[in-house]
């Protein structure tokens, strides 16, 4: 039980009569508005003095008030004065109201004086979700509290007053301690102040009040205390408003009486007493009677506090880069690991936990064998934790196969040197995808744990899901990890200070504890994720805390421990009776890919292409064994595609300083994960499609297509060809009419429509060049008519937008496009403002809104309308703020209802606040939004849990509104990020309530203030496939995004391929390698297995049912088959008749399958 101040002698009455005499700062739970201009170091002399009608607190008043304790404050105390005047003698009641945020390490007491006479105020501090102090709010003891104190009358005077407010420690011993907001180990931020007069009251010297609560606080007799047993402390806060010669305090429980003196130096104010009680259980009734100039008696039902053991996982973070280049990174983590087992052969019962394999990996990379053994060692008797997750990642932006490889790394070190693979931990990001538990358990992970950091991410203070944690985690196919949430990181550091302070040990875990005391709450266990910040070195004090802290008391009991040993724990004790969710936490921090438009999209491609690659080296592999996929280069494109989904960009100074050295080189490094996947990824291919028209019957001057998808497919095809080129179909026998793009120096840059793509599969065009062929085919006629059909739409151009007005679906004979919105049909909009402290930037409610400013694009005009060999093509040009050219292509299709957007943007690069977007305003009454992640669809009005991002969603494959009557989908190619209903307003709702029936893609922006890029400029291109039906189609929808995400390869067979045409085993009309026989069961990837046993499949069902499929191999025999996790460890075997298998999916799910 705990009995707040306002207290067991009753409510003080309304005060209606109340008026104010003075007020500093504003009552909103921030100290941002006060004056910063003071600084409070070792040797600062300041005493700060506020004078009522002459200071200015925004200046004049410091936000900071160090505890007398803090040594890098100096060590001493820290008086903050304000001189106030009455104009006439005191009368009635006057209340000093001091609102303050507590959320350093220690905790000092309140000292106030009113004209020389003193009075000491305790604070018992609430946490807090409020994001007022926004850097801080990470803390885990962020907490909030308003005291009234009412002043005796009589110390007041007219004329002019002096009131001095002290933080005051104890025990006051300086330390040099510091924790992770503020300055030193001990202080208070101050919300506000005021003092009221009511007339109408009187003070009452003889007034008492007082509290009692039982503490977390346990001792074991022995430890100063007498008797046997444990004893639970119970503190009683006596408020007194005078000053008494002798004065005690009794309290009765249990039978037995304690009674403590209370001090006659204060001449008002509170008094603390601790008494420590031997433990009991249940509710039970007692009384606290204080004698001080007179009795009082408080009826009192105490409970006692849980015992709780506290499980300490020391840990640092790993940014690759954001503090220092990526290579000075890698260093100092290595050194970590050094350092972590010095101070384990020091202090055994020490641990310690990497963030990530890839630490480990540059370990391994850089040290002497006897170092890498005995860190290798610790790992395997788990006094090292080492996560399965390669690094932290944006797991919204990931692909879903980005997300398996990201844990392959782990994977292999676990099956090379016999360590454990049993849980995931990300850091530092903030929410993620709900389709990461079903990839951990899929891969045999039991345990994930995260610590999220609050800024520009309001998912835990919406949700407060560290509260709700430990839970069960479920992923969309039914799967489940057992998960924690933690506020922040290095919360050891926060809480503890470093080097650690036991007095901050025991003034922050109160306050941590808050969050678990709930009877919901089951554990009797709790986790401190973290010792200190990113990327550095290891204090030594860390590793002996523990130690002394359980020399003093025996609950909280602390424990050094790992996160599987904190998991153990809970499951073993409380597994069945933990809560499960389900649900996407609609990630936050995606929104900064945002900056990086130009290597997104590349990244985009290279996640599908990849998987092409990939599949194609596994097919040749298969049609000739000696051709073996190289393996290396292949693990390389893997490790590059999870580096640049890992959450860390650019340096800490990149928007401030986008000039600086670590930002440029920062960046260029980020930026080379894309674009050497993307050369890595084409060498892959081509080398792959070598090999496989090396098998084809089939002479040079052959263009080979191949298709990696489980299912036949048309496919838009560019290439390069020579003057005087004629193209036939290899399968039909026909010319093919192709479409010249450009010309230039004797070739030509084609397009033309590969129809009927075998399934896993490749065909082939000849390509001959007759000399009385025209150099290229005449080009078709040029019109401007503003309306352009088909047999599936019917759209008219809107030319000064540079967009599409209106779209007529015929079959549905239904408009497509909401005519009235202010946009049209992919518009470009350019938006502005932002600057400066808005809201837009970081979710602080004393921030204001941003004022953002619409521009549509407009000047723009016909640039023509053509007849093309697969359908019809509409050519655009348009302009708008900061962005002189945008070039629109809008193609329609002759034999497939789809409309394709090809948006080329030529914009300036400005450090000013912006964003970019395209509009498609969606003819939806009531609508409702859908969009997917790796794994299914997720309506944002019902599937993603509290506090989860509303203002943007990350897009694996396509988006949608609709309502009963339409559905428009939209496949978005290179910019993953929408908006729903709105564009980013930076509001930070709570709630999903869409403003429109739009959808805003969203791609691009520089509202974040650090790590990501400040400004981009150049060339763009942006990419969108829509369809539209009666209903809500996802198989449909999804099947057209991976034929749009996932391009078909190209291979042109040159005479240096093949002397002649040789006999060989694949005919030239084309051919398949692989089918599945169900629709909505998709291949991801096929590949070589890691340990070179046979080759893995990963298949995926995508329409949300269950499903029995049939996988057929058409060229090659299977001996045996295995299901497998998710990282290729066999666990089930699968019946074959050598050429298919069988497989039974649940839902969404995700099956990875071994043949050999």
């Amino acid at each position: 039980m705990v009995a707040p101040l306002a207290w067991l002698a009753g409510v003080a009455p309304a005060r209606a009569e109340e008026k104010t005499l003075w007020q500093i700062g504003n009552f909103d739970q921030s100290s941002e508005e006060l004056g910063s201009r003071i600084r409070f170091g070792p040797s600062s002399t300041a005493v700060p003095v506020y004078q009522v009608g002459r200071s200015d607190w925004k200046k004049d008043w410091p936000a900071f008030q160090p505890g007398s304790a803090n040594g890098l404050a100096g060590g001493r105390e820290h008086p903050f004065t304000v001189i106030f005047s009455l104009d006439g003698p005191p009368s009635g009641l006057y209340t000093l109201r001091v609102a303050l945020l507590a959320y350093l390490p220690r905790r000092p007491n309140l000292c106030v004086e009113i004209n020389g006479f003193r009075g000491l105020f305790y604070l018992r501090p609430r946490l807090s979700y409020d994001l007022g102090d926004s850097a801080a709010a990470f803390v885990p003891q962020y907490s909030f509290e308003q005291l009234d104190i009412d002043p005796p009358t009589r110390y007041l005077k007219p004329g002019d007053n002096r009131l001095i407010l002290t933080a005051v420690d104890d025990p006051p011993a300086p330390e040099d301690s510091y924790g992770t907001a503020g300055v030193g180990v001990s202080g208070i931020f101050y919300d506000a102040l005021r003092l009221t007069q009511d007339a109408a009251r009187e003070f009452s010297p003889v007034e008492i009040r007082a509290s009692a609560v039982p503490t977390v606080f346990y001792r074991q007799a022995g430890t100063g205390l007498a008797g046997t047993g444990l004893a639970e402390t119970v503190e009683a806060i006596v408020r007194l408003n005078q000053k008494v010669s002798k004065g005690r305090a009794e309290l009765d429980l249990n039978g037995q009486r304690y009674s403590a003196n209370l001090s006659p130096s204060d001449d008002f104010g509170e008094q603390l007493v601790d008494f420590d009680v031997p433990e009991w259980s249940g509710a039970a009734q007692g009384r606290l009677r204080v004698e001080a100039g007179g009795n009082r008696a408080f009826e009192l039902t105490l409970t006692p506090e849980r015992k709780w053991t506290v499980f300490v996982v020391p840990h640092t973070h790993l940014d690759v880069g954001y503090t220092d280049f990526q290579g000075k990174v890698a260093e100092a983590q290595s050194r970590v690991l050094s350092q972590a087992a010095e101070l384990i052969r020091r202090n055994p019962d020490f641990r310690f936990s990497t963030n990530a394999s890839w630490d480990l990996e540059q370990f391994l990379a850089t040290r002497a064998n006897d170092k890498q053994d005995e860190i290798l060692d610790l790992v395997r008797q788990g006094k090292l934790g080492l996560p399965a997750q390669y690094c932290n990642l944006l797991t919204g932006y990931a692909s879903l196969e980005t997300l398996y490889r990201s844990l392959y790394p782990s994977k292999d070190l676990a099956r090379r040197y016999g360590l454990p693979f049993e849980y995931a931990n990300i850091t530092d990001v903030p929410s993620y995808s709900g389709a990461y538990p079903s990839v951990l358990a899929s891969a045999g992970v039991k345990y994930w744990v995260a610590a999220g950091n609050n800024t520009r991410a309001p998912f835990l203070l919406y949700g407060k899901w560290n509260e709700k944690s430990p839970f069960w985690w479920e992923g969309p196919d039914g799967r489940k990890v057992l998960f924690w949430y933690s506020r922040h990181y290095m919360q050891a550091e926060s809480l503890f200070g470093l080097p650690p302070s036991l007095t901050a040990v025991r003034d922050s875990l109160p306050v941590f504890l808050q969050a678990y005391r709930k009877p919901e709450y089951k554990p009797d266990a709790v986790l401190i994720y973290g010792s200190q910040a990113e990327n550095t070195d290891l204090v030594p004090g860390a590793a002996t805390l523990v130690e002394a802290w359980d020399r003093q008391y025996a609950y909280p009991r602390l424990r050094y421990a790992s996160f599987v040993d904190f998991f153990k724990y809970v499951e073993e004790r409380y597994g069945k009776e933990l809560e499960t969710y389900k649900g996407d936490a609609g990630p936050y921090w995606e929104d900064g890919v945002g900056s990086d438009a130009y290597y997104v999209a590349q990244d985009r491609e290279n996640q599908n292409r990849a998987l092409s690659g990939e599949i194609l080296s596994t097919v040749t592999h298969l049609l000739s064994p000696e051709l073996h996929p190289p393996a290396e280069l292949v693990r390389d494109i893997w490790r590059n595609l999870a580096l640049f989904a890992e959450h860390t960009w650019a340096s800490w100074n990149s928007i401030s300083q986008p000039d600086h050295v670590e930002t440029v080189k920062q960046l260029e490094v980020k930026d080379s994960r894309a674009s050497t996947a993307r050369l890595e990824i084409d060498d892959l291919v081509n080398r792959s499609l070598s090999q496989l028209a090396d098998q084809i019957h089939a002479p040079a001057n052959t263009l080979v297509v191949f298709n990696s998808l489980n299912w036949r497919r048309d496919a838009l095809v560019e290439t390069d060809l020579f003057d005087h080129a004629v193209v036939k179909d290899l399968t039909t026998g026909t010319y093919v009419r192709f479409e010249v793009l450009w010309r230039k120096e004797g070739f030509l840059h084609v397009r033309f429509l590969s129809t009927d793509v075998p399934a896993v599969g490749y065909k082939c065009y000849e390509v001959s060049y007759p000399q009385d062929a025209p150099a290229a085919p005449p080009p078709p006629p040029v019109t401007y008519d503003p309306v352009v059909e088909n047999s599936f739409y019917r759209v008219t151009i809107d030319a000064k937008g540079g967009a599409l007005s209106s779209i007529f679906d015929k079959q549905l004979k239904s408009e497509i496009v909401d005519r009235g919105s202010p946009y049209s049909f992919d518009q470009y909009l350019y938006v502005t403002g932002g600057d400066g402290n808005a809201r837009i930037v970081e979710p602080i409610k004393t921030w204001p809104v941003a004022n953002l400013a619409v521009h549509p694009a407009a000047n723009g005009s016909i640039v023509g309308v053509t007849r093309t060999p697969f359908g019809r093509s509409i050519r655009l040009r348009s302009k708008a703020v900061n962005t002189p050219a945008i070039e629109t292509e809008v193609l329609l299709f002759d034999n497939e209802k789809k409309i394709e957007f090809i948006n080329r943007v030529k914009k300036d690069a400005v450090t000013a606040k912006e964003g970019v977007y395209f509009a498609f305003p969606v003819a939806a009454r009531a609508p409702q939004f859908g969009y997917t992640t790796q794994e299914g669809w997720l309506d944002p009005a019902r599937d993603l849990l509290q506090g989860a991002s509303l203002e943007w969603f990350s897009v694996q494959y396509w988006m949608a509104a609709r309502d009963d009557q339409l559905t428009v989908a939209i496949v978005p190619l290179d910019a993953p990020l929408a908006s729903f209903g709105d564009i980013n307003r930076g509001v930070w709702p709570s709630e999903f309530h869409p403003k429109s029936s739009t959808i805003f893609s969203y791609v691009m922006n520089n509202y974040w203030d650090t790590n990501y890029r400040a400004a981009q400029g150049g060339d763009f291109v942006f990419r969108y496939v829509v369809t539209s039906s009666g209903g809500f189609a996802p198989q449909v929808f999804t099947r057209l995004a991976w034929n749009s995400l996932r391009p078909v390869e190209l291979d042109y067979v040159v005479g240096q391929d093949k002397a002649g045409n040789p006999e060989r085993p694949l005919p030239p009309e084309g051919s398949s390698f692989l089918e599945i026989d169900q629709p909505n069961v998709a291949l991801v990837t096929w590949k070589r297995a890691e340990d070179g046993q046979g080759a893995v499949l990963r298949l995926q069902e995508f329409a949300g049912r269950d499903t029995r499929a049939s996988v057929k191999f058409l060229r090659n025999t299977i001996r045996s088959a295995n299901l497998c996790s998710g990282v290729e460890d066999n666990f089930q075997a699968l019946p074959t008749d050598g050429h298919s298998l069988a497989l039974t999916f649940r839902p969404h799910e995700v099956l990875t399958v071994r043949v050999q």
